[in-house]
């Protein structure tokens, strides 16, 4: 056999068994799912309260997000996120959540958008 035969050779091999490790992960480990849905009895106290606190969870402070943290909101990219954190830089912390619109490129319809999941405390 030579040498290049049994590169081959133990190419093949090597595939195999890494096809074989990965059918036998999937089918004993098959994946999690989890759901972060609001849960289904919506009508309990604790589910309420659970729903308050996921709530809270998506709110992002204006005064004290960075940039990353600005990004998870609706229509917010990196380069919007920044400008967020300049103009807060520049002026001082946030009054109130609509002195967001000063930042170029919020406009009303993203205010809209957002105003929910933003906060200045």
């Amino acid at each position: 056999m030579t040498r290049q035969e049994r590169f081959v050779v133990i190419f093949l091999i090597i595939g195999a068994a890494a096809g074989f490790s990965y059918s036998y992960y999937k089918e004993f480990y098959p994946p999690i799912n989890i759901n972060f849905k609001k849960p289904f009895h919506e009508n309990t106290p604790e589910a309420r309260r659970l729903d308050e606190i996921i709530d809270e969870a998506k709110t992002v402070n204006l005064n004290t997000a960075t940039a990353t943290e600005l990004t998870r909101l609706k229509g917010i990219g990196p380069a919007l996120a920044q400008r967020i954190v300049t103009y807060r830089r520049e002026n001082g912390l946030f009054g109130e959540i609509e002195e967001v619109k000063n930042v170029r490129g919020i406009g009303p319809d993203k205010f809209l958008d957002i105003k929910d999941h933003i906060t200045v405390e």
